[in-house]
């Protein structure tokens, strides 16, 4: 009899437990918000200014995030999460079921990083993100300029840089050369008069975030 009430107990004690997960309960599921991430080489501070490295990981369910993990042999690719860099093989924390994640890459190439999830019954899911890391690459510069207010003595110019570009972060300076005359600026928009007729030489040129200088455009302006 008491075997009995114990072997009843013991029934009981895991009929509770297999309460406690879902009938059907499906592995957990993990995804990218894009297959292929593209940064630049050494782009280590652009998390605090464009976002451009930031891939977006997916987890579902939610709790499911506390064992993230991922594996990347060449230890050249380095991912952090609000900040903190995370390490290769090390589960890491994150809130919430969408959490996104810096990427930053020390040598140009194509890199293919393996993310692992692991669910609450030890079931482990893995997707691969393909780094695809850029060197040198330059900024764009690009320019167009019109005659906003003719006059015998002042003819008002107005330059607009604002088709300048940088795929990958951000243009942090606009820099001119007017008749010899440097003019460095953070906006994309430059108001100028020129008292003069005849040509006016205009150079322009951008800078992106990480110092890098797009090529030279140079103009031959002719003020009527």
């Amino acid at each position: 009899m008491k075997r009995l009430i114990a072997f009843c107990v013991v029934l009981a004690a895991c009929s509770k437990k297999q309460d406690m997960v879902p009938d059907g309960a499906g592995a957990a599921d993990l995804h990218f918000s894009k297959d292929t991430l593209c940064v630049r080489e050494k782009d280590y501070t652009n998390v605090n200014n464009s976002g451009k490295g930031m891939v977006m990981l997916y987890a579902v369910p939610a709790v499911h995030q506390l064992n993230l993990s991922y594996s990347e042999p060449t230890g050249k690719v380095h991912f952090s999460y609000r900040g903190v860099r995370l390490s290769d093989s090390k589960p890491f924390v994150v809130a919430a079921d969408s959490s996104g994640l810096f990427c930053s890459v020390d040598t140009p190439g194509v890199y293919h990083v393996d993310f692992y999830l692991m669910d609450q019954l030890g079931r482990v899911m893995n997707r691969t993100l393909v780094v695809n890391c850029a060197g040198g690459v330059k900024p764009v510069a690009d320019l167009q300029y019109e005659l906003v207010n003719p006059s015998t003595d002042n003819w008002l110019y107005y330059f607009n840089a604002a088709g300048s570009r940088q795929p990958y972060g951000l243009i942090s300076s606009f820099n001119y050369i007017i008749n010899g005359q440097l003019q460095v600026i953070n906006r994309p928009m430059l108001k100028w008069y020129f008292h003069d007729r005849g040509p006016q030489q205009v150079s322009f040129w951008v800078v992106d975030d990480l110092g890098i200088s797009s090529d030279t455009l140079n103009y031959s302006i002719m003020v009527p």
